[in-house]
């Protein structure tokens, strides 16, 4: 069965084929109200569909948004990509996703190909190559970037207070009595780690002598493996386990429950933990994940408004909220909700007028 054309629904609805040509692209002329009910019918009928390529090449758009992670497997990247696919399907916009895995290579070739490819826009996390970025940058591709900044500032950016939402996590910690919190952090060489490694020095550090906090804290990959093997090493470089945890991802700290659980200790009788990303997963987790959580549908949904028409309201850069939500790896008997935003102060929100243990 041969494909329809716009040929064929020109015959059917009785109408030229400029005529579907206007309907379809919505203009430049005017089409009559039922001249536009009959095209669309005679659309429908035969199931014609608009070849993308030419379709792309007449209005100088491919009618796709790029979209590139370090790991798709990390359900925070999981979850956000999902937000863009929800998002851009609104727009009659396809996503394309480049995921690196990781790797420098997979990243120079992922990224290779979006650009090759003339996206109309590209949100990007974690972008390490600094010749990937320089040939991203050339390209003229619309950018939003989601963790990470030039240093003359332009590029557009939608991105978490990273210093803030820790600090918010680890006082909720320091609120249970804990003193010696351990950290294990991301990557030392992605601008978000090295925030939430400030918060938690400004916040811990102070009250401990060099020597127990330079056993503290690790940097590992923002995975389950990580965090495994970070509170492994933590917990052979102090030779016992800290009373506490912060550690920077909700995979980590996954990660981490199950080293301390496989070291015989219990969570958070033995080792309270909290964590930063606040996914459905960490919610699913035994226990539940403490941890600060990011808006990731309203990020995707500005991060595409600012891709496909520039920064407009929302400014060149964009400082996101960020939610604590208290489950039970911290010790926290019931649940409490604080709200924070980047220009106010914190406000708690008791949903069942609970407070923490004394």
């Amino acid at each position: 069965m041969t494909r329809p054309t716009r040929n064929d629904v020109a015959r059917r609805a009785g109408v030229s084929t400029a005529v579907v040509s206007y309907v379809l692209n919505d203009g430049p002329r005017p089409v009559a109200a039922p001249t536009r009910a009959r095209v669309l019918r005679a659309i429908e009928d035969l199931g014609y569909r608009p070849n993308a390529s030419a379709r792309a090449l007449k209005l100088a758009r491919t009618g796709v948004i790029g979209l590139f992670v370090p790991d798709i497997a990390n359900p925070f990247f999981a979850a956000f990509a999902q937000h863009v696919q929800d998002q851009a399907q609104k727009r009659d916009l396809a996503v394309m996703i480049g995921n690196t895995g990781l790797d420098p290579d997979r990243e120079e070739t992922q990224l290779g190909s979006i650009i090759e490819r003339q996206v109309d826009g590209l949100i990007a996390f974690g972008i390490k190559g600094a010749a990937q970025l320089d040939r991203l940058i050339t390209s003229g591709i619309p950018l939003v970037s989601m963790d990470w900044q030039l240093q003359d500032g332009s590029v557009p950016t939608i991105v978490a207070d990273d210093y803030g939402a820790a600090r918010t996590v680890i006082e909720h910690l320091i609120g249970h009595g804990h003193q010696q919190i351990a950290f294990i952090g991301g990557p030392e060489d992605l601008q978000v780690s090295g925030a939430r490694r400030d918060a938690w020095r400004a916040a811990v550090l102070p009250g401990l002598d060099d020597a127990a906090a330079q056993h503290l804290a690790v940097s590992t990959e923002f995975s389950l493996e990580g965090g495994y093997n970070g509170y492994i090493t933590i917990h052979e470089q102090l030779g016992r386990h800290p009373q506490a945890l912060f550690a920077s991802s909700d995979v980590q700290a996954i990660g981490a429950i199950r080293a301390a659980t496989d070291l015989g200790l219990s969570v958070p009788s033995d080792l309270a933990v909290v964590s930063f990303d606040g996914t459905q997963v960490g919610q699913f987790s035994v226990p539940s994940l403490t941890a600060v959580r990011l808006p990731l549908e309203l990020m995707a949904e500005h991060a595409l408004q600012k891709v496909l028409q520039g920064p407009g309201k929302l400014g060149l850069h964009s400082t996101v909220p960020h939610t604590l939500v208290v489950g039970e790896s911290c010790g926290c008997a019931r649940q409490r909700r604080q709200s924070v935003s980047p220009d106010s102060t914190s406000k708690a929100v008791d949903e069942d007028s609970s407070h923490l243990p004394d």
